[in-house]
């Protein structure tokens, strides 16, 4: 059975990790066989992964072929803080990135428990774990159209959350780009159809995730995982220098119709109530661009330039540039905008294109 390898230092021996993209049958601490190492023409590309490396990033590049079989992501890792929880996302092709899957739950022969895929992320729980090297096989596509295959890992004390990806994470993000062919251009994730809601709206997330699950927060969901997302669907005045409604009824009367683009960071300071204000806000630059979204490409978005300004005006069949806080550059597009007039407030449904 396919299997990722954890091992620690000095006496441990070596444990295994049960995450592979095919499913496999568990086995118990009993009739556990040793775990085999890698073919010896194996193709392994590895991240060292400390508190020091890029804040905790490290980003590898790979080159395979559609007669590989299996890669391995191997991560080199060392921690200041204990980890008990993995969690692995994956796009291809420049598609959506989801969450990846693996096998079903697995013991090693030192009693430490593996879980794989889910909302709570593939995950292990042991004692004292900070020093180790973390193996994972993926399998290689074998058609000949395949562009690329990214996977984003990261780690975290206590559980996370994939659209969450900041929460209790310790370690990360590393992203493994595993190119069909030495030439491919930037990859990126190309979400659709995410909905987000302004300041007024119940149920639906103002703040837009762009790493980790591109999706939609809550403030609640936010302030959990500080800087989690990189912007905000704000209803502000035309000047974009206040919030409309709540504060003050007749000096600032809810529902200007007027929606906007904003660093989560600009949410302080223009009226939210303190239950609206998120915690810990990113820095995002952002602005109105005339690219055209569906043709956009990882050399267009890697070739933005963004600015400095961090809020722009929004409409309907709008395009805009972004560059969040980590330096990743972005596309969004608005391809539906409601009325934001209504005590309810309104609803912006988007397509997001942002490098890996």
């Amino acid at each position: 059975m396919k299997k990722t390898f954890l091992s620690k230092p000095l006496n441990y021996a070596l444990a295994t990790l049960a995450i592979a993209s095919t499913l496999f049958t568990s086995c118990s601490k009993d009739d556990e066989a040793p775990t085999p190492a890698p073919p010896a023409n194996a193709k392994i590309f590895t991240a060292n992964v400390t508190p020091t490396t890029g804040g905790g990033t490290a980003n590898v590049t790979g080159v395979v072929t559609t007669s590989d079989g299996t890669a391995y992501l191997r991560m080199v890792v060392t921690s200041t803080e204990n980890i008990d929880h993995v969690y692995i996302t994956s796009s291809v092709d420049n598609g959506t990135t989801m969450p990846y899957v693996g096998g079903s739950n697995y013991k090693d022969s030192l009693g430490n428990e593996f879980k794989a895929g889910g909302t709570s992320g593939a995950s292990y729980t042991t004692d004292n774990t900070k020093s180790f090297v973390l193996m994972v096989p993926v399998n290689i596509r074998t058609t000949s159209a395949a562009v690329s295959d990214v996977y984003t890992i990261w780690f975290t004390n206590g559980a996370g959350n994939f659209l969450q990806p900041t929460k209790k994470r310790v370690l990360g993000p590393v992203t493994f780009k595993l190119n069909y062919g030495a030439n491919v251009g930037a990859s990126y994730a190309s979400v659709s159809g995410i909905s987000l809601g302004d300041q007024f709206k119940n149920g639906i997330g103002s703040l837009l995730v762009t790493s980790g699950q591109v999706s939609a927060l809550e403030t609640a969901a936010y302030n959990e995982a500080p800087e989690s997302a990189d912007i905000s669907l704000s209803e502000l005045n035309d000047a974009g220098t206040k919030r409309t409604g709540g504060v003050n009824a007749a000096t600032d009367p809810q529902g200007s119709g007027v929606s906007w683009f904003i660093a989560p960071s600009d949410r302080l300071g223009v009226g939210y109530p303190a239950v609206n204000e998120p915690t810990g806000a990113n820095t995002t630059y952002i602005s109105s661009s005339s690219l055209d979204f569906d043709a956009a490409t990882g050399a267009t978005l890697s070739a933005l330039t963004v600015g400095t300004g961090t809020k722009v005006k929004i409409v309907e069949g709008g395009v805009y540039q972004f560059q969040t806080e980590s330096g990743k550059k972005g596309l969004i597009k608005v391809t539906s905008l409601t009325d934001a007039t209504a005590s309810a407030g309104g609803t912006a449904i988007v397509s997001v294109k942002v490098l890996n």
